[in-house]
């Protein structure tokens, strides 16, 4: 790889990990006290979020730009020549993850999309222009994430002003490199916030796991690798455990802090064997994120306020919401995840350790060791 192209991946890396601590920032802070089950993948939404960079000028561009943190010396159409490809090999299939990012951009109503969009976005992202209905698009979306996400469009998300949307569906399945043994799950307590104790399926697995101790975030740091044969990319589950049992809204509260989230993913780690207790948990029945707020909070305001959308189309159009769901389910085989985005428009040598994740923590399926690809955090581990 030349230094040029190593330049433009580290970009793209650092921006999209920097994009994740915003977004997932604000979704802490909507929870406010009453933290809940959450999940949701950063590099849907910075999909999605590019595509829709590549149809807008003037200053909703200078704004998604630095909502993106695309560094203000790459031109547009150099950002998407460059981050494209870069998207593409980071997701290409191999025998060893199931993977598929796809992006479509679905015509409610017959409009006229200007070529060179279609062009640029075809080229770059593989994204192709469609007339279709609800249904087709719901079937589009189930088909990509392997029916993770089966209705994305509920009958009343759409309305008769609803004209065109921009979706990015991502799935990802992955076989741990150490699986867990199924007759060694036991039922286990789970401690939770409330202080409460609550029956959960707990996995166990005793092997050399890569650790580091974060004592700027009170907590422990696991990397479950996932198998890895001849993919080009490395796949991990981060698990952030807070060494406090309740500790998880100050966790919370410290990766607010801007570069936290990137140091927790650098480590430093080590191997050490360890006996490792891990619940099994699906996150599945989370409500849709409204992201409108969140980005908007982010600083992408022009591109909700009747924004400069005239590389996209010659019509009227704006955006009027910006949605986003993720599902994730990690068992004693791996973990499966499926996210989708839409933009809407509108016109050592020590005895082994024993670490038991039994309380609620943080957890990112990180790829290349530092690119968060969804971000989460349990607070009740339900698997059913």
């Amino acid at each position: 790889m030349q230094a040029k192209e190593m330049e433009q991946v580290l970009h793209f890396k650092e921006g999209l990990t920097e994009f994740a601590g915003d977004i997932y920032d604000k979704i802490i802070k909507l929870q406010a006290a009453s933290l809940a089950n959450s999940l949701f993948s950063p590099m849907s939404v910075y999909c999605a979020s590019l595509l829709m960079m590549a149809g807008v000028d003037g200053e909703t561009l200078q704004e998604m730009q630095q909502v993106l943190h695309i560094p203000p010396k790459l031109r547009s159409d150099a950002v998407h020549q460059s981050y494209g490809p870069i998207i593409s090999e980071y997701f290409e299939a191999s025998s060893d993850v199931d993977l598929n990012l796809a992006n479509r951009l679905y015509l409610l109503k017959s409009i006229d999309i200007r070529p060179e969009y279609s062009a640029l976005v075809a080229k770059c992202y593989k994204a192709s222009v469609e007339l279709a209905k609800r249904r087709h698009i719901n079937a589009w979306v189930a088909k990509n994430t392997k029916n993770k996400i089966e209705e994305l469009l509920p009958p009343s998300f759409l309305d008769q002003n609803s004209i065109f949307l921009l979706i990015n569906a991502l799935y990802f399945r992955g076989s741990w490199d150490h699986q867990f043994d199924k007759e060694k799950t036991r039922e286990s307590d789970f401690h939770c916030l409330n202080g409460e104790s609550m029956k959960v399926q707990m996995m166990y697995g005793k092997s050399s796991f890569n650790l580091a101790d974060l004592s700027e975030l009170d907590c422990m740091a696991i990397k479950l690798p996932f198998r890895r044969n001849d993919s080009h990319s490395e796949w991990a589950l981060l698990i952030l455990l807070p060494h406090e049992t309740a500790g998880l809204p100050k966790l919370l509260s410290r990766l607010q802090v801007p570069g936290q989230l990137a140091s927790a993913l650098r480590g430093p780690f080590h191997m050490e064997e360890s006996h490792l207790f891990l619940p099994k948990f699906k996150l599945a029945d989370q409500p849709m994120i409204d992201l409108k707020p969140i980005l908007y909070e982010c600083g992408m305001k022009k591109l909700f306020d009747e924004g400069d959308l005239s590389r996209l189309s010659q019509s009227r159009l704006s955006v009027s919401n910006a949605s986003h769901k993720a599902v994730l389910e990690l068992d004693e085989e791996g973990v499966t995840a499926a996210a989708a985005t839409i933009f809407t428009m509108y016109g050592s040598c020590r005895l082994p350790r024993t670490i038991s994740v039994d309380h609620p923590f943080f957890f990112a399926l990180v790829c290349d060791s530092t690119m968060p690809v969804f971000v989460g955090h349990v607070v009740i581990p339900k698997f059913d």
